[in-house]
């Protein structure tokens, strides 16, 4: 199988199954290692917390702070707001495809209510700032564990009580959680209008946008062992990296290149008429 081939493989495995096979690696022409984990106080700690019995199994809001976006962060980006990113990491190049083919299904209702939190420098474009959370974790340090849910090794399961939690056992610290938290968030937002909610409904829609992006991607909901793929080394081509980086950035990045001529817009327009059929 060319290398070629096992990119097709893995997006059209993708396309259909919607799914991955957790677990299993295709070596092939690569060179793939698997690079074991020594113990850590994260892996001991989540290790613990996976086997202690849980009472509160419920979705809530994450004690998160409700801040204010800062119009000057979003002001540095207004430059490139309108724009596809040509230049630009697969990261956010994959955040910026998934919103702009959920957009084109949102309903007239829907989309009118997108735009009305949109910032005027995102110019009605939600995909224009798919990628804000990833650029404000360290600014926002409490988001950054929302961006994932790991499972103890092996267990090709996820249960909301035992992994939902940060590296320092705080619950509903998740991926999951936080998808939950934004979209109640929003919903009671519009489903009384009249109420005063202290949510910060622009925040909501982009936390929940770009996290239900992150979900998709398999390694971030992972195993604790290997850290969601980040400890296990692989080459990419004649690049050394690890598992995680290959489905964030690398798988996408050359099929674009290979298969697309580097056109993001054709990839989103060809993924979108595939949906429609």
């Amino acid at each position: 199988m060319s290398k070629m081939d096992l990119i097709k493989y893995v997006l059209e495995e993708l396309a259909s199954n919607g799914r991955v096979v957790r677990g299993q690696v295709m070596s092939t022409e690569y060179d793939i290692q698997y690079t074991s984990q020594k113990a850590t106080k994260r892996r001991v700690l989540y290790g613990y917390l996976a086997q202690q019995p849980t009472d509160d199994c419920q979705p809530r809001k994450s004690e998160v702070p409700d801040e204010d976006i800062s119009s000057s962060w979003l002001g540095k980006r207004g430059t490139l707001c309108g724009l596809i990113p040509t230049v630009l990491g697969w990261g956010r190049e994959g955040h910026y495809v998934v919103c702009k083919i959920t957009q084109e299904y949102l309903s007239e209702n829907a989309l009118f209510a997108v735009k009305q939190l949109l910032p005027d420098s995102a110019h009605g474009d939600l995909a224009a700032l798919c990628s804000w959370p990833d650029e404000i974790r360290f600014h926002y340090h409490w988001s950054s564990a929302l961006h994932y849910a790991i499972t103890p090794d092996f267990l090709c399961n996820y249960q909301y009580c035992r992994d939902c939690h940060d590296s320092y056992g705080r619950k509903h610290r998740c991926v999951t959680g936080a998808i939950h938290n934004y979209t109640m968030q929003l919903k009671l937002a519009y489903a009384d209008a009249s109420s005063k909610f202290n949510y910060n409904l622009t925040e909501a829609l982009l936390f929940l946008s770009h996290f239900v992006g992150d979900v998709h991607q398999p390694l971030h909901v992972g195993f604790t062992g290997d850290l969601g793929g980040n400890s296990i080394t692989v080459r990419w081509y004649r690049r050394k990296t690890n598992l995680h980086h290959v489905w964030d950035n690398m798988i996408i990045e050359s099929a674009l290149k290979m298969f697309y001529g580097s056109d993001l817009s054709t990839i989103i327009f060809n993924h979108t008429i595939q949906i429609f059929i």
